[in-house]
């Protein structure tokens, strides 16, 4: 206990009745937090009861302000997912405020901007990531709409959340499509999410389609999206050549007790690639939270792809209903063959420069011995070896003409020219 009377450690004592009472390991983690995760920290004791709209909401206005612009790391991180997630206990009650609604999700949006590398490590150690994409599934599926035959769209900076609740039955094949004009400009707009008839979308950024036989069910009360700019929430724990190339679209279909997980008719996605990420083999994925020891890892496990000529987008047709997106393999290409032509030019220079030499100590051995001077094949073996100086001279000074080997050895050059 501090000198003020905060609680920063904790230790509980247990056991049974057979080995007795116990204490178990400490619990330090508020020693060690920074002040900006103290100060979220003592955010969450404005939700203890009584709550009243107006602290949640007063709450919820501040943990924004702080997430705004700040530098944080993996523990601040933590911590807001750990207030988010209580001021979610209390979203179902306040639910058709609008208000605090919006202001949870710019938090969320706030945290899509913070430092990858403390998104992983805090996903890693606090299963964060997987948590906030709980949270928006949450708010979504509980947020009141006025007009049950509307299509709400809440969009932000990172991400945008669409809402449809109405009478399903009977409707055919529905396409929720984003458009954005550039990659490179993170902000989403109501204006950039329609819902359309089944093939009326033409081209778009992304794009997913729902087979007409989940229509046919009474069941169904709610269907939602979500569209993510950044993968922020879907980084692999070890990095690996496969960066995500597309947005990634969440979709998700609510019926009276659950939500609907496989499919009989697959579900229909199209995306167009980022034209800012060089890669090649683009494969459509979707992200399996259970895979990598419960941290969460992209998967093509029953998920076909396609590439559509006419308006270049990827196509996906995958079984379940998760977070969806295209991976291109971005492993670095050798630069490979120039450097490889070069090294290979340099090994055959470096042997036609030996053999020269030894054609030249040849024929001076040859000239200095009388003996093997007035032999009778002296003049050919002589001839001979003039040729392939002559012949390795010029195939290296050619060699040299064609690389850049040619500075290194112009020197050089000139003297083989007397040949």
């Amino acid at each position: 206990m501090s000198a003020g009377g905060t609680l920063n450690a904790s230790r509980y004592c247990g056991g049974d009745f057979v080995n007795g009472a116990m204490w178990q390991k400490p619990f330090v983690m508020k020693c060690k937090l920074s002040d900006l995760a103290r100060r979220i920290c003592q955010l969450k004791n404005q939700l203890f009861p009584p709550v009243s709209y107006v602290s949640v909401i007063d709450m919820v206005e501040k943990l924004k302000a702080i997430t705004n612009g700040t530098l944080m790391g993996s523990t601040e991180v933590a911590t807001v997912v750990s207030v988010l997630e209580a001021v979610a206990e209390f979203a179902n009650t306040f639910a058709g405020n609008t208000m605090l609604i919006t202001s949870m999700f710019e938090v969320i949006d706030n945290l899509l901007a913070v430092n990858q590398e403390a998104l992983i490590e805090s996903q890693a150690l606090s299963n964060s990531s997987s948590r906030i994409l709980g949270i928006v599934s949450d708010i979504a599926a509980t947020l009141n709409i006025t007009h049950a035959s509307s299509h709400v769209v809440k969009s932000y900076t990172y991400f945008a959340v669409s809402i449809q609740e109405t009478n399903f039955e009977g409707i055919g094949g529905q396409t929720l499509s984003i458009n954005l004009t550039d990659f490179s400009e993170s902000n989403v707009t109501v204006y950039n999410i329609t819902l359309e008839t089944e093939g009326n979308i033409v081209s778009s950024t992304g794009s997913v389609t729902l087979p007409r036989s989940i229509f046919n069910s009474s069941s169904i009360k709610r269907i939602t999206n979500a569209v993510y700019l950044t993968d922020s929430l879907f980084l692999r724990h070890k990095s690996k050549y496969f960066n995500v190339s597309s947005v990634v679209i969440s979709t998700s279909i609510l019926r009276e007790f659950d939500a609907i997980k496989e499919l009989e008719s697959p579900v229909s996605l199209s995306f167009q690639l980022n034209p800012g990420i060089k890669g090649s083999f683009p494969q459509c994925v979707f992200w399996e939270q259970s895979l990598n020891s419960g941290y969460g890892e992209w998967s093509n496990d029953n998920c076909d792809t396609s590439y559509d000529s006419v308006t270049q987008a990827i196509k996906c047709f995958c079984n379940h209903l998760t977070s969806f997106a295209v991976i291109q393999d971005v492993s670095p290409t050798e630069s490979s063959t120039e450097v490889n032509v070069y090294y290979l030019d340099s090994v055959s220079c470096i042997g036609i420069i030996i053999s020269i030499i030894c054609l030249i100590i040849t024929v001076v051995f040859y000239l200095y011995n009388k003996d093997l001077r007035l032999s009778n094949h002296c003049h050919i073996l002589l001839n001979y070896c003039f040729a392939l100086i002559g012949l390795c001279s010029n195939f290296y000074r050619r060699i040299l003409l064609l690389t850049k080997l040619y500075e290194l050895h112009k020197q050089l050059l000139k003297l083989l020219s007397c040949f």
